[in-house]
C-alpha cells in the first residue's frame, strides 16, 4: 500500500491549523482516519514536515546462495526441525530468519518441512498419551493415560 500523496497531507494539515473543523470533521471530509489527521498535525508540529517517513524495508529473505546452503541441510539431515535448521543456517551463512522465514524459504524452494515418520514405534514406551474419559462421578476434568 502506498502512502498518502503529500499534497492531501498538507492540505489536511492546514485545515486544521485553519480551524475548519475538529479532527473527526476533516478525516471526514478527506477520507481518511482521525488518526491519520491527527498524526500529521504531530508530525507537522514536530519536523514541520509531513512527508511520509521511509519504508522500513520487510523482513529479510534468503538469497540464492542461502537457498543452496538450506538445500545442501535439508538433503543432508531430512528430519530436521525448524528450529535446528535456522541455527544451521545461522552457522553456516551468518544469516538470521525466524522458524516461519525458513518455513518460507522452504516452501519458495519445494522442500517439504514435515519430518518424516519412517521411524516404527517404540515398543517399550508410549509414543504418545491418549486422553482418558471423564469419570463415571460426572466429573468433566481428563486426566492423560499412557497407553
Amino acid at each position: 500500500m502506498r502512502p498518502h500523496p503529500v499534497e492531501l497531507r498538507q492540505r489536511g494539515v492546514d485545515a486544521y491549523l485553519r480551524g475548519e473543523g475538529s479532527i473527526r470533521e476533516l478525516a471526514e471530509c478527506f477520507a481518511v482516519s482521525p488518526h491519520f489527521v491527527m498524526s500529521m498535525v504531530t508530525r507537522s508540529r514536530r519536523t514541520g514536515s509531513v512527508t511520509p517517513r521511509p519504508h522500513g524495508g520487510g523482513g529479510k529473505k534468503l538469497g540464492p546462495a542461502g537457498g543452496a546452503v538450506l538445500r545442501a541441510l535439508v538433503a543432508d539431515d531430512p528430519d530436521a526441525t525448524l528450529r535446528e535448521l535456522r541455527a544451521r543456517l545461522r552457522a553456516a551463512c551468518r544469516v538470521t530468519l525466524t522458524e516461519a522465514g525458513v518455513c518460507l524459504a522452504l516452501q519458495r524452494l519445494g522442500l517439504p518441512r514435515k519430518k518424516s515418520r519412517s521411524a516404527r514405534p517404540s515398543r517399550t514406551a508410549p509414543t504418545y498419551e491418549r486422553r482418558a474419559r471423564p469419570s463415571a462421578a460426572g466429573s468433566s476434568a481428563t486426566t492423560l493415560v499412557p497407553t
